[in-house]
């Protein structure tokens, strides 16, 4: 009777362990970096805070929050949108992502991001907690 309690205490440590490890697991799969992307100061078009992308290269995906807008030449607004999850290829030096026929592009060495469909950038860093 004894050696059955004993078994079952390392079976419970076992199944326990076991839990908590697939948990810490998910939890890594799961975390996204964010970006934040300031427009190019030349459009005509800006934007009233910066656009944001997350990216999730565990689970290959970015979603872009694109910001609302407005235009400078005749105070046209566009409202704010989110394009994704899209699915995308994390390379070394480039995060590429597919939308409407169109490949988004986040250069990961200056930092840059282009949507090609509207050929606009944006210069982007990893979003953190400043304080």
């Amino acid at each position: 009777m004894v050696r059955h309690l004993a078994f079952s205490g390392t079976m419970r440590r076992i199944f326990f362990g076991i839990a908590a490890l697939l948990t810490a697991s998910t939890a890594a799969l799961a975390q996204t970096t964010t970006l934040v992307c300031n427009l190019d100061p030349s459009n005509a078009w800006k934007e009233v805070e910066p656009t944001t992308i997350e990216l999730n290269d565990a689970q290959g995906y970015i979603v872009i929050h694109y910001a609302a807008r407005t235009l400078s030449l005749n105070g046209d607004r566009a409202p704010a949108r989110s394009s994704g999850p899209l699915p995308a290829v994390f390379g070394t030096d480039k995060i590429t992502a597919s939308s409407n026929g169109y490949n988004d592009v986040i250069d990961r060495v200056t930092g840059i991001f282009i949507d090609t469909a509207a050929q606009w950038s944006w210069t982007c860093q990893a979003g953190k907690p400043q304080f």
